[in-house]
């Protein structure tokens, strides 16, 4: 595809439009320890020069990033998206044979975790079927549609597994069986493709020299594919906050379930779900 000075212009249109609604965009640098840094840009200034686009990024020399650019050259400007935030999905495997409630239970629960962990104001909720039609689904599905819209929720309707990544939803449910399968198979996909790129990304020496310029957007790839980075799924449900970690959890991920148990406790998320539940399934 060839970038035109338009296509320039929309996509600096468009990333200043994602810095303005998230108050934010990163300079990512590395020193001769090859160890990433990342600072907050205070001062950026974008346009195209000669149908070439122009970013500028003001850092102070006592800044430890203007170290570590003296050092390498080297840098990249990441611009966050609103859709890249989380989407949640309950159950993924705690419990195989579940009812419609347990799925309206499992929205609820999921919603307020989303609020306190995640930071999502207003999550929105989506049902797991094999279609976005009302009648799309088996009976579990139909009869929990029903409970999700007469819910106060912010439902949106039945959603299919490519949502789970389109950035549209923060809340899937589905049952545990369904959701167990999905939860697999996506780490076996994202597995697999990151074993291809890796062997072709080593196959010849021009691959490699591209492997090495793009290594900053690998990196950042790698990170978010990385379960250590999250550490544990919540067990919600039960009168207790309860973590569960991967069986080939290493120290990092145990680290960073202590850190989601420790948010879990400071935001009172315990008392918050069972407040939600008596009130809604009480409602309902």
């Amino acid at each position: 595809m060839i970038l035109t000075q338009n296509s320039w212009k929309k996509a600096l249109i468009a990333s200043y439009d994602a810095i303005v609604a998230l108050d934010g965009v990163f300079l990512t640098t590395q020193g001769k320890d090859r160890k990433p840094n990342i600072m907050t840009i205070g001062w950026l200034q974008g346009g195209i020069i000669w149908g070439r686009p122009i970013l500028t990024v003001l850092v102070r020399p006592s800044r430890y990033t203007f170290t570590l650019l003296e050092e390498n050259p080297s840098f990249t400007v990441g611009v966050p998206t609103e859709k890249m935030k989380p989407c949640t999905v309950y159950d993924v495997g705690s419990s195989v044979d579940s009812k419609a409630i347990h799925l309206l239970e499992y929205a609820i629960m999921g919603t307020i975790y989303s609020k306190e962990i995640d930071g999502i104001k207003e999550p929105t909720v989506g049902l797991l079927s094999v279609g976005e039609e009302d009648t799309k689904g088996n009976s579990i599905t139909l009869d929990t549609l029903d409970l999700l819209r007469k819910s106060n929720l912010n439902f949106i309707g039945n959603v299919e597994g490519k949502e789970l990544f389109g950035g549209q939803v923060d809340v899937i449910v589905t049952d545990g069986f369904t959701g167990n399968v999905m939860l697999k198979s996506t780490e076996a996909v994202a597995k697999l493709i990151i074993d291809i790129l890796r062997e072709e990304l080593m196959s010849s020496f021009r691959t490699k020299m591209g492997a090495l310029l793009a290594k900053p957007a690998f990196g950042k790839i790698k990170k978010m594919l990385d379960p250590a980075e999250i550490g544990a799924a919540p067990l919600l449900g039960i009168d207790s906050l309860v973590f569960v970690g991967h069986g080939r959890s290493d120290a990092r991920a145990v680290v960073s379930s202590i850190r989601a148990a420790k948010q879990a406790v400071e935001n009172g998320l315990l008392n918050k779900l069972r407040k939600a539940i008596s009130e809604n399934i009480r409602e309902s």
